[in-house]
């Protein structure tokens, strides 16, 4: 299973992989591994290594093909998934 310590791992509902990330209100939430082209998130990190992920405006994300998808919008397992978050 994926763990919120950084590492890779599978989704604990579908399998798929992921990976947690701190977002700004400090709250760990999963994200596809692989960006997408319809992805919504920039990957970074904190200043102690961990991943965080940032919604950037529509301006600056135009065009940027490095972006991920929250994993709650592509789980197939979504009910499942609910209980982790």
């Amino acid at each position: 299973m994926a763990t919120t310590d950084g590492e890779p791992g599978p989704c604990p509902a579908c399998g798929a992989p992921i990976l947690w990330a701190v977002d700004p209100n400090g709250r760990h939430v999963p994200i596809d591994l692989e960006p997408s082209p319809g992805g919504t998130l920039s990957l970074s990190q904190t200043w102690e290594g961990k991943p965080r992920v940032t919604k950037p405006s529509s301006k600056l994300a135009f065009g940027r093909s490095n972006l991920h998808t929250p994993h709650r919008v592509t789980c197939s397992n979504l009910a499942k998934l609910k209980g982790f978050l």
